[in-house]
């Protein structure tokens, strides 16, 4: 007898071949959460980025991470905007070695530079999400820092190796005490290259600066006025400044860039003048991807300093950063990060280190060195960063190169008066006769006679006589002259004469008849 199926067998047959997907559909989902990440699961119901409050300032830039080329943040090694893993928005930032990357030494890090305002009350939030693959003891970390501009480390989350099944947050990190500094807030991950791979998740940073009590008052009104711009200090007399050639990098012309593995070259941000400055060392931001080399990334100019000059100074301006501590005096004789100023002779030898350090001031400040000392000689100025190749970046820019130089006075001639010309006086001679006997007087008083100054001085008498008067003074002295003596002297003169003759007669007439009367008859 041919088996009907009855209801009730319908009714089990049914129901198992309805039960059987859907007991497939849950072992499904069953494989699938349990071989899902870990990682990939958000925490639920975390916090939203936060707003500032009224009156209060946001002082993060891209802290929710919504720019895939980290805008505004230095990434260093391993670093990703990740898609899968995140607060809220587009993308998280994700440091460090994941399970599927290959294990190697690396150091992983963003970081971001600010100024916290004085007078506020300043704190600090953020999330994040650490992980790593294998729980085994190794040297790998995740870390939270504050670095200050003296390059001291305030740990935000100390070294610490996690493995997290969810956003973990950190709210409300007090930065009072830093209020009115410049900081640099550090998020990383070292990899030791050895066992484990560690990771973690950041989102949603920010820095929120609010006005304290004191200083949260009604603002007055306030009339603007003009501040004028203070002049600059004027130079000593005999000072002049020179830009060098080319000295603001608007052309590409005058220096010589060194060949490195990370060379120097000309950038359009940041700039202290102009459109140009250049950058030297490894910049993040300008070379990614570029770090464990070792470098010198340098450009040089050869100058000559005149002798005449008696104070020569070099003055440039520069923006410092760098990824390690802060030194003022950076040390030459050991392979450290710094930044620095190099003399070199013409064969590119060291001939003097007037300037080393390693700053992170994330601001333009200018030095100068005194070149007085190198005078009379060509030289090259050499500024370079070198990098150590240890991971931890250094970079500088450089502008406004200038060259001082003093000069002593030039001795000004005092101006000589032209000879004054006195007119050549006429010397006229005075022959009036005076008595005989008081000419041969030697005895004789002194009179008021022009002639008399003359026989008592010895000077001659210089007399200013008019030619007019001159012609009429000729008769009366012809009358009264014989061949200019007077009569007295004449005779006197011509009966000594006579007498001389007549001696001299009578000598001869002797010494005659004196031989005459000795010759023989």
């Amino acid at each position: 007898m041919p088996h009907h199926p009855h209801k009730n067998d319908l009714l089990n047959v049914t129901g198992v071949a309805t039960r059987a997907p859907t007991l497939t559909l849950i072992v499904l989902l069953l494989l699938v959460v349990a071989t899902a990440p870990l990682a990939a699961a958000p925490a639920s119901g975390a916090a939203a980025y936060p707003t500032p409050p009224v009156g209060c300032s946001e002082l993060v830039t891209n802290g929710a991470f919504e720019s895939p080329i980290f805008l505004n943040w230095s990434p260093q090694g391993f670093v990703v905007a990740d898609p899968s893993v995140k607060i809220g928005g587009t993308f998280s930032a994700r440091i460090g070695l994941t399970a599927s990357d290959p294990n190697q030494n690396i150091a992983s890090s963003i970081r971001q530079t600010i100024n916290l305002p004085a007078g506020f009350d300043i704190n600090l939030s953020f999330q994040w999400f650490p992980k790593f693959d294998l729980d085994i003891s190794d040297a790998d970390v995740q870390f939270v820092n504050i670095q200050t501009s003296n390059g001291s480390i305030i740990p935000v989350v100390p070294n610490t190796k996690q493995n997290s099944t969810t956003w973990q947050a950190v709210n409300s990190f007090p930065l009072n005490s830093l209020a009115g500094q410049q900081i640099t807030l550090i998020f990383g991950v070292n990899n030791d290259g050895v066992g484990s791979k560690t990771w973690m998740y950041v989102d949603d940073v920010s820095i929120i600066a609010c006005p304290t009590p004191s200083t949260a008052t009604p603002t007055p009104t306030v009339t603007l006025t003009t501040t004028p711009t203070p002049l600059p200090t004027p130079l000593p007399e005999g000072c002049v400044t020179n830009e060098i050639p080319n000295g603001s990098f608007e052309n590409d012309t005058a220096w010589i860039f060194g060949d490195d593995p990370a060379p120097a070259s000309y950038v359009s941000s940041p700039v202290r003048s102009g459109v140009r400055s250049v950058r030297l060392g490894i910049d993040p931001a300008t070379t990614p991807g570029v770090s464990g080399k070792e470098s010198f990334s340098s450009i040089r100019q050869a100058i000559n300093l005149p002798t005449t000059a008696n104070v020569a100074k070099l003055s440039w301006w520069h923006f410092d950063r760098t990824e390690e501590g802060v030194l003022t005096e950076a040390p030459r004789m050991i392979l450290v990060d710094r930044q620095e100023l190099v003399l070199l002779n013409m064969d590119l030898s060291t001939l003097a280190v007037p300037y080393s350090a390693r700053l992170n001031g994330g601001a333009w400040v200018q030095s100068t060195v005194d070149l007085t000392n190198f005078r009379g000689r060509p030289l090259f100025i050499y500024f370079n960063v070198l990098n150590d190749g240890n991971n931890l970046r250094t970079w500088q820019f450089i502008d406004d190169v200038t060259l001082t130089l003093c000069f002593p006075p030039t001795p000004i001639p005092t101006p000589t008066s032209p000879p004054t010309h006195t007119p050549t006086p006429t010397i006229t001679a005075t022959d009036t006769p005076l008595p005989f006997a008081t000419a041969m007087d030697s005895g004789a008083a002194v009179t008021s006679d022009p002639n008399a100054i003359l026989l008592n001085s010895g000077d001659p008498v210089v007399v200013t006589v008019a030619a007019s008067d001159a012609r009429a003074a000729q008769p009366a002295l012809g009358a009264m002259l014989w061949f200019g003596r007077s009569p007295g002297e004449v005779l006197l003169w011509v009966g000594v004469m006579v007498g001389s003759i007549a001696i001299i007669g009578m000598l001869v007439w002797l010494i005659r008849q004196y031989r005459g009367s000795n010759t023989a008859p």
